[in-house]
């Protein structure tokens, strides 16, 4: 292994850490969501940065703008239950108003 490819992993082991499909990653890095590398060792082989793992599923709270990393990132808002029932009761209550 090379000094670029020890923080590089491979999609299986990247889907591994992250808990989804291996497909799943694959769709991400033809989609440019999650950024990859092609390297020729004994035959081509796609790598996945390990610090591009961990921004690649940086999201913001909407309540309180706290950066945390998801595993879902397009389902995740709130960083921690209390926030996502808060927001839950705003909403029940604006509803209400209506």
């Amino acid at each position: 292994m090379t000094a670029k490819t020890k923080r590089m992993v491979t999609p299986r082991e990247a889907a591994k850490l992250l808990g989804v499909h291996i497909n799943t990653v694959y769709s991400w890095i033809e989609t440019g969501r999650l950024p990859a590398v092609e390297q020729k060792i004994v035959e081509y082989k796609t790598f996945v940065s390990a610090s591009a793992l961990k921004t690649a599923f940086e999201v913001t709270c909407q309540l309180c703008g706290k950066k945390f990393t998801a595993r879902r990132p397009l389902q995740a808002k709130f960083c921690c239950q209390k926030h996502r029932d808060e927001w839950h009761f705003q909403q029940r209550k604006k509803n209400k108003k209506k």
